[in-house]
């Protein structure tokens, strides 16, 4: 997805346009199963009441694709954070349910207004990962990008 996400950003690009283009896609992952954006409030209330209590893997996968040579020059990357999940009342993810905070987000949540909140999740890995582009690890990514143009 985050190659597709890239290939679309270059369709909509002037001819001749230089640097690299970056696309990102998160997902989760529990008991083998992902986890992606709820479709309605049922099912975020189920996916939150699934990973109640339970670590879940959350994988973000990222592409660098340069405009002129997307086929030759792009680096598809991912990067995982473990995410686990204090015991959560029903009430309380009923609360937040209602509030449609769950819309658009991979397995519902979106982490830093949870934490906020007061729910007790723990990270291993980079938290940003989590939130959908792992900063620990893009800058490398780029220095490693920006070679395509220097040997152009």
């Amino acid at each position: 997805m985050a190659y597709l996400k890239a290939r679309a950003a270059i369709d909509q690009l002037p001819a001749g346009a230089c640097g690299v283009v970056l696309g990102a896609d998160t997902s989760c992952e529990l008991d083998g199963q992902i986890i992606g954006k709820p479709a309605d409030s049922q099912e975020a209330s189920r996916m939150l009441h699934l990973m109640s209590g339970r670590t879940q893997r959350v994988v973000t996968g990222v592409a660098l694709v340069n405009p002129n040579n997307p086929q030759d020059h792009r680096l598809m990357v991912t990067d995982v954070a473990m995410v686990t999940f204090g015991p959560l009342e029903g009430t309380e993810i009923d609360r937040y349910v209602e509030t449609n905070g769950w819309q658009g987000k991979a397995g519902g949540y979106n982490l830093a207004e949870r934490i906020a909140d007061g729910w007790a999740i723990t990270v291993e890995g980079d938290p940003d990962t989590v939130v959908g582009l792992p900063t620990q690890r893009l800058t490398q990514w780029l220095e490693f990008a920006a070679r395509w143009e220097a040997n152009a």
